[in-house]
């Protein structure tokens, strides 16, 4: 599917964007680059003007994938979704994870999992229950999620149950059994994502809208909000991990 790309379509996204109430919480991103720059001895201002500043972007970072899947159909733009949808928090874990701080990755993971499971789970049920008595959800998607949420949970129980059933004073097979779940879980993902996206795409795929009166991005401007919101999610990932790491650093 192609969509045409005009100026005045241009014209009312970028209006649709400026004027949206998020918008202004973009000016977080100029503030916080000054407040790196100009006030660092501040680290508790730094840090959170730099956390704060990760609310606006993930949300453009989130329209400019939807506008992107228009345009690319929905195989690409469900691939798109999957690999962008946690991007803030895959982006905190590296640059946590290249400082040294194996907690806050585990604690990222750990509230990302929560997060998606609890809270956008049970708000997505509420506000589709205030709308709609009866809710209708493909069965075969629902399984097939089911499967990899239980997959992804018995590669998290047994390590942990291996560590206290051994005892064991040594992490090496421990670690090591966690990288084998670790390359077990990818392959299945990758596998998942060619059963979703390639061979079952008619029996998963929900209908995609195109419209939903609100102005369309052109494929241009979707890539470059992609390319400059995940920019700017990498640098304030990278402050917030330096400033973690300073902060262990002091506290001995």
């Amino acid at each position: 599917m192609q969509i045409a790309e005009n100026p005045s379509t241009t014209s009312s996204a970028l209006h649709e964007v400026l004027h949206s109430k998020v918008s202004i919480l973009l000016l977080l991103v100029p503030l916080t680059i000054a407040a790196e720059f100009f006030f660092a001895q501040h680290r508790t201002v730094v840090f959170f003007l730099s956390a704060l500043t990760m609310i606006p972007l993930a949300h453009f970072l989130s329209e400019s994938t939807e506008h992107l899947a228009v345009h690319t159909g929905p195989t690409v733009g469900g691939l798109l979704n999957v690999t962008f949808g946690n991007a803030g928090e895959l982006l905190i874990g590296y640059f946590a994870l290249r400082e040294g701080l194996d907690g806050v990755v585990k604690a990222s993971i750990t509230g990302s999992i929560l997060g998606n499971l609890l809270l956008a789970l049970g708000v997505s049920i509420i506000a589709a229950g205030v709308k709609k008595k009866t809710l209708k959800f493909n069965t075969l998607a629902a399984r097939t999620r089911a499967t990899m949420l239980a997959l992804a949970g018995l590669s998290l129980i047994l390590p942990a149950a291996y560590h206290y059933a051994v005892r064991s004073r040594t992490a090496g097979q421990e670690a090591d059994l966690s990288t084998e779940f670790s390359i077990i879980l990818l392959i299945t993902y990758g596998l998942s994502l060619l059963f979703t996206l390639r061979t079952h795409t008619q029996l998963l795929s929900p209908e995609r809208e195109t419209g939903g009166g609100h102005a369309m991005w052109t494929k241009k401007g979707a890539v470059t909000g992609l390319l400059l919101t995940s920019a700017f999610i990498g640098w304030m990932s990278e402050i917030l991990a330096a400033l973690l790491k300073l902060q262990r650093s002091n506290s001995g």
